[in-house]
């Protein structure tokens, strides 16, 4: 038997183990679920532990000022609009982002980033450039010091109709200034197996109740029992909590029940539209308090951004 045959046989016989202890793995990977294989998954998992344990050891000091500077940008939040709810956070999040806040060079194109570092993909917004895989991660690690339990995940919004919602205009404009570019580059990108499995990336969150957020779209989803036509899992994608390595097989499977049987319900388009545009509101009047941010945290973003656009994995 070669070593191939070997493998594979190895990879066998661990799913068969992993569907004894956790069924739900039937309905997570594989072609039938429009996921990608339990064998693919498997091995990115692997990869992607080892490059975290490489990345802690010898990147102890980014991780530092990671943690500083995504606390400072907690506080500024808080300090904006103390006590703010999740669709709050993330609508002050992303004006800071879109607005070039989190940036070395002070603006932000949403674009693909020229360098990420695997497993740390939350960085390269403070090179000014990123989709909305990098720009969720960063508010996972953003909401950690609100203390939210929180989660990012893969999503499919090609395959299935989504519910239609609408931006404030300010909001709308951020998002959409770079829009027209980024959507010929995307076509010329994007597979027809990555429409299959998914392509967008989305915020699970706990706060009172579940949501759903996407912070480069900027829109929120209750995550609720109450039946509609949008199920969670035609758009949220569990295959990936274990493909990149942040989700062990047992987190994976328990996620998977979290989601299934579960629906996505947007808010009513008035209420969004109040609160955007009191978020809009808050920010412009608490401007001193982002200056303030921007002088403290300046070498912060600098490291970080410098250290991913120097770094030699691509």
């Amino acid at each position: 038997m070669t070593k191939l045959e070997l493998y594979k046989k190895f990879e066998k016989d661990k799913y068969k183990y992993y569907l004894s202890k956790y069924p739900e793995v039937k309905h997570i990977f594989g072609k039938r679920n429009q996921a990608l294989s339990f064998l693919e998954c498997d091995g990115s998992y692997r990869a992607y532990n080892k490059l975290f344990r490489q990345y802690n050891r010898y990147c102890k000091i980014l991780n530092e000022v990671q943690d500083n500077l995504t606390y400072g940008i907690a506080k500024l939040i808080n300090d904006i609009s103390e006590g703010a709810n999740l669709e709050e956070i993330m609508y002050i999040y992303s004006y800071l982002v879109y607005n070039g806040y989190l940036s070395i060079n002070n603006t932000f194109e949403f674009d693909v980033p020229d360098k990420e570092l695997p497993g740390n993909i939350q960085l390269s917004i403070y090179t000014g450039k990123g989709v909305c895989r990098n720009i969720g991660r960063l508010l996972v690690d953003v909401l950690n010091n609100f203390n939210v339990f929180s989660f990012g995940i893969i999503t499919d919004r090609e395959s299935h109709e989504s519910a239609e919602y609408a931006l404030a205009l300010d909001y709308y404009n951020y998002v959409k200034k770079d829009s027209e570019e980024f959507d010929r580059k995307y076509e010329s990108m994007i597979s027809k197996r990555d429409r299959m499995v998914g392509n967008h990336y989305e915020v699970v969150a706990f706060l009172n109740n579940w949501q759903v957020l996407d912070p480069s779209s900027i829109i929120s989803y209750n995550l609720s029992k109450k039946e509609n036509e949008y199920p969670a899992l035609n758009y949220l994608k569990p295959w990936s909590l274990y493909a990149y390595g942040e989700h062990d097989i047992k987190d994976t499977a328990k996620i998977y029940r979290l989601l299934n049987n579960r629906y996505l319900h947007i808010k009513d388009e008035d209420i969004n539209h109040i609160t955007q545009e009191k978020c809009l509101k808050l920010c412009k009047e608490k401007q001193h308090l982002i200056d303030e941010f921007s002088k403290t945290y300046s070498n912060h973003i600098k490291i970080l951004g410098l250290g991913v656009l120097d770094s030699k994995r691509i």
